[in-house]
């Protein structure tokens, strides 16, 4: 961190984002922002016992804030743009590493910049706690001189337990490692990835055992493979990006969803009316009203005693049966996800579309320029990306490269199965930056015909997707 460059990118990140939170200090949240809220202020007073839905790691996150700070969702968002900025440095880190001074000065300032990465830092959304500690486990493995050592497999083993109880699916990446590194003959990067997933698995212990007590059934992390199973199998693509919003007429007509049932026995939250107390009116801004308020107390009421182990057994195995009886809806639908997944929206043009901020630059008004920086930062970053790509897996390319596209991979895979809209590829976009730097700092062709046009064929097929996608799927 000597390079003054590289300071002056995280002054940048840092003032973009405490910028944004300063104009915007009580922005009202959107979808998930407010039930991720609403969960956190409930875990301060009421402990673990709120959680059920989703995994720990998010709601302890913002009710540690709150623990010290009350209740206010602007201290939460403060937090969240230094966890911000410190994930840009960890993406200088990882590139400077992979591809000298050069490439971790682009990818730093393309991180500082990158808007979704900005707007992001004052949404009351998983991402950049999750994000943040992903980067924090790819830092260990491949930001740091010298070789791995076991101290530094169980150190990046400790980012990605918390990551996998902010979000599990990062669990399962682990044996998809191994079992590539196995098969290309790495044993001893098989080895490593073995001790980063039982670091893991240790970490998750004691949350799989509270389910295991509380539901009297297994629950490895969280329990949204119930709500994943119900809307990921139907004919009605989900997807709450601008421009998507067909399926909230369609979805409950789609197919009949599981019986919501409580666990016999387990003790119910105290009612609405004494929860509401929690929430004085500054904090309410992220509720917008006390109906809100009260409809958001109600839902997490019930998530708190719902039997997720029955409910994922019923919604996984009406899921199987839908897919077995339409197949054909099942790989349309996989198609369309592919589509939502890679095209260039993004929740910040949702929230300027939807008047989330009233005014100043951000207001309704602000949309069409916007709409045109989001794109062109997107293409900025991807295409390049692609492009370095075509050097995955050949002689001298950085070890970070093979690896990020491994996971890249699966990471999409999982997504196309179950859900995918833009908030779900923000994940990938810091290492989607640190590849786009290692390209832009030494730009090449791709050798070979093979790789040449396989990397021809993504990177068009990539700009035909994303202007299709810009002429029909964003509004104007």
């Amino acid at each position: 961190m000597r390079d003054p460059v590289v300071w002056i990118a995280l002054l940048l990140a840092l003032a973009l984002r405490a910028g944004l939170l300063l104009l915007y200090p009580y922005a009202p949240g959107t979808g998930d922002e407010s039930l991720h809220y609403v969960m956190a202020v409930l875990v301060t007073e009421l402990g673990h016992g709120v959680i059920g839905h989703w995994g720990p790691g998010y709601e302890v996150f913002l009710a540690s804030i709150f623990s010290v700070s009350g209740p206010d969702p602007f201290a939460a968002k403060l937090v969240q743009v230094l966890v911000s900025t410190a994930s840009v440095a960890m993406v200088w880190t990882i590139a400077a590493r992979a591809g000298g001074v050069r490439a971790g000065r682009i990818a730093a300032f393309l991180a500082a910049l990158y808007p979704s990465l900005v707007a992001y830092a004052t949404y009351l959304f998983s991402e950049t706690l999750f994000l943040f500690l992903i980067l924090g486990g790819i830092t260990l493995l491949f930001g740091l001189r010298g070789e791995r050592t076991r101290l530094r497999c169980i150190g990046a083993g400790i980012f990605f337990g918390l990551a996998t109880l902010t979000r599990s699916l990062v669990l399962y990446f682990l044996p998809v490692w191994i079992v590539w590194a196995l098969l290309r003959g790495r044993r001893r990067e098989a080895a490593e990835a073995g001790i980063i997933l039982l670091t893991v698995l240790a970490m998750l212990l004691p949350w799989t055992a509270r389910n295991q007590a509380r539901y009297d059934g297994f629950l490895l992390v969280d329990g949204t493979v119930a709500q994943t199973s119900y809307i990921a199998f139907s004919e009605v693509l989900f997807s709450t990006d601008l421009g998507f919003d067909d399926w909230r007429q369609q979805l409950p007509r789609s197919r009949p969803r599981c019986p919501f049932e409580s666990v016999p026995g387990l003790e119910p939250l105290p009612p609405v009316s004494e929860t509401a107390a929690l929430f004085p009116p500054p904090a309410r801004s992220v509720l917008t009203s006390r109906a809100m308020l009260a409809s958001r107390l109600l839902e997490v009421s019930r998530l708190a005693t719902l039997d997720f182990p029955r409910m994922q057994r019923c919604e996984t195995s009406r899921a199987l049966r839908f897919a077995i009886e339409n197949p054909g809806v099942v790989v349309k639908q996989m198609l369309r996800r592919f589509y939502a997944f890679w095209g260039p929206n993004s929740f910040l043009l949702r929230s300027v579309a939807y008047g989330i901020y009233p005014d100043g630059p951000l207001q309704r008004g602000a949309y069409p320029w916007l709409k045109w920086w989001v794109v062109a930062s997107y293409l900025l970053v991807m295409v390049p990306a692609l492009l370095e790509l075509s050097r995955a897996g050949a002689r001298g390319a950085p070890p970070v490269l093979e690896w990020s596209a491994l996971f890249c991979i699966f990471y999409l895979g999982i997504h196309l199965v179950a859900v995918s809209y833009s908030r779900y590829r923000l994940p990938i976009m810091p290492i989607a930056v640190v590849l786009g730097s290692l390209w832009l700092a030494s730009p090449h062709l791709p050798r070979g015909r093979v790789r040449a046009g396989i990397t021809w064929v993504l990177v068009a097929g990539f700009l035909w997707l994303s202007a299709d996608y810009v002429m029909t799927g964003l509004p104007w």
